[in-house]
C-alpha cells in the first residue's frame, strides 16, 4: 500500500498568473501520483469556495488520469470560507469514477484494500478528542489512516505557520492532540493546515505535515515537496519519503534597512535586489528601519509597477518602518542613526543584523519619548 499525500494547494482561478502556477504544481503532483493507490489531499485544495467553480473541468480531467488510483479529499477551512460549501454536490470533480470528497461530520471511512481512510472535515473550534470518539480502533490486519485539517497541541514550534496575520478569513483552528492519534491506532495521520513540512511519531502513528506545495505565503521558503508514504504489510507502520517539486514556487524574504538620506537611493536598491531574484521565487521585500514613509511608500509602489509581468510571482512589499520626518534634523538622532546603520553594515550574521534593527527601534521610540510595546519589539 503506498499513497502520496499533500494539503494546502490554495487553488485559484487559473486565468490568473497565481491560479496557473498552481494548477500546474497539482499537475506536477498528479503525474507523480500514478502508480500510487491513492491520493490524498488533506484539506484546503482551494484558496476560498468561490474559486470551485473555476477549477471543476481541470480537477476532474487531471484526478480522471489517475484512474485507478483513488483520489481522496476533505475539506479544509479555505475551502469552506465564506459559508460555502463547494464539497456539497454541486461540483463533478470525479466523484462518479475515482475521487472520494470525504465531507461528511464527524468523519467518513472509505476502505481501500488493506487500508481504511479516515476523513475528518474541518470543524471550526474542535478537536480529535470529540472527532474520534465514534472511531473505534483497528480492526485486526487493518491499516488505519486519518485525515485531518488542523493544528497540532503538542508541537508549540509549529504553531506560527498556521496564523497569516495579513489574512482575516483564516476561519479558525480545530486542534490535532498527540495522545488521541496514540490511542485511536492510526498507522499514519496524513495532517494539512501547517504550510511547513514537519513529521513525528505519536506512539506507533507516523504523523505529517506535507507543507504547501507552491509557497502561498512569502515565509514558506526552502524546496516544496509531498509526501510518499508506504506501509510494512506485515506491520502496518508508515514509512515516509519527501519528494520534491520541480515546478514550484519557495518563497525568499529580503529585508532593506532604510535610513534617512537613503530615500533617493531606494528605486535603484529595489531594482538591483527585483532584478537578482532569476531563481523566480516568491519575493518579499520588507523595509525597515527610519525613513521619509511617503517617499519609500512611492518608491515601493514604483517598483511594484516596473517589474509587474517581469517576475515569476509579483513581489510583496512590506513596511516596518519609523517615520524620521518630526525629528530628522536633531543632530542627536542624525548621530544616533548613522551609528546604528553603521553596526548593521558591519554585522557578519543575519542574527546580529536583526539585533541591530532591534536596538534601532528600542532607541528610536527612546529618544522620541515615545511608549514602549516589549512584545511588538520582540517582534520586529
Amino acid at each position: 500500500m503506498r499513497i502520496l499525500h499533500t494539503a494546502d494547494l490554495h487553488l485559484k482561478n487559473p486565468a490568473t498568473p497565481e491560479g496557473a502556477r498552481r494548477l500546474g504544481v497539482l499537475g506536477e503532483i498528479c503525474r507523480l501520483a500514478r502508480g500510487y493507490d491513492a491520493l490524498v489531499i488533506a484539506g484546503d485544495l482551494f484558496d476560498s469556495a468561490g474559486e470551485a467553480q473555476y477549477l471543476e473541468g481541470a480537477l476532474r480531467a487531471l484526478f480522471t488520469e489517475l484512474r485507478p488510483a483513488s483520489v481522496l479529499i476533505i475539506p479544509g477551512n479555505h475551502d469552506l470560507l465564506r459559508g460555502d460549501n463547494p464539497f456539497d454536490g454541486r461540483y463533478d470533480f470525479g466523484q462518479s469514477g475515482n475521487v472520494r470528497l470525504l465531507a461528511s461530520a464527524p468523519f467518513e471511512v472509505f476502505r481501500l484494500g488493506p487500508a481504511s481512510f479516515y476523513g475528518f472535515p474541518f470543524r471550526k473550534a474542535s478537536s480529535t478528542t470529540e472527532l474520534f470518539r465514534q472511531a473505534g480502533g483497528p480492526a485486526p490486519g487493518e491499516i488505519k489512516i486519518a485525515l485531518l485539517h488542523g493544528i497540532t497541541a503538542d508541537r508549540a514550534e509549529l504553531a506560527g505557520w498556521a496564523f497569516d496575520p495579513e489574512n482575516a478569513e483564516e476561519g479558525g483552528e480545530a486542534v490535532i492532540k498527540d495522545a488521541d492519534l496514540r490511542s485511536a491506532g492510526f498507522s499514519y495521520a496524513a495532517l494539512g493546515h501547517i504550510h511547513r513540512a514537519a513529521s513525528w511519531s505519536a506512539g506507533d502513528c507516523l504523523a505529517s505535515y506535507p507543507g504547501s506545495p507552491e509557497s502561498v505565503r512569502a515565509t514558506e521558503s526552502g524546496q516544496r515537496t509531498v509526501n510518499s508514504v508506504s506501509f510494512d504489510p506485515e506491520t502496518g507502520r508508515a514509512g515516509l519519503e519527501r519528494v520534491p517539486l520541480s515546478t514550484a514556487l519557495s518563497a525568499r524574504r529580503e529585508y532593506v534597512f532604510v535610513f534617512p538620506g537613503d530615500e533617493a537611493a531606494l528605486p535603484g536598491r529595489l531594482d538591483a535586489l527585483l532584478g537578482a531574484n532569476r531563481e523566480g521565487k516568491l519575493l518579499s521585500v520588507v523595509l525597515e528601519g527610519i525613513a521619509d514613509l511617503n517617499r519609500v511608500r512611492e518608491a515601493a509602489a514604483a517598483a511594484k509597477a516596473r517589474w509587474k509581468g517581469r517576475l515569476s510571482a509579483e513581489p510583496e512589499f512590506s513596511l516596518r518602518l519609523e517615520d524620521s520626518q518630526p525629528r530628522a534634523s536633531d543632530m542627536i538622532m542624525y548621530a544616533f542613526l548613522r551609528k546604528t546603520r553603521d553596526m548593521a553594515a558591519a554585522a557578519d550574521t543575519p542574527e546580529r543584523q536583526d539585533m541591530v534593527r532591534r536596538i534601532t527601534a528600542l532607541g528610536w521610540r527612546s529618544l522620541t519619548a515615545r511608549s514602549l510595546d516589549p512584545e511588538e519589539l520582540l517582534d520586529r
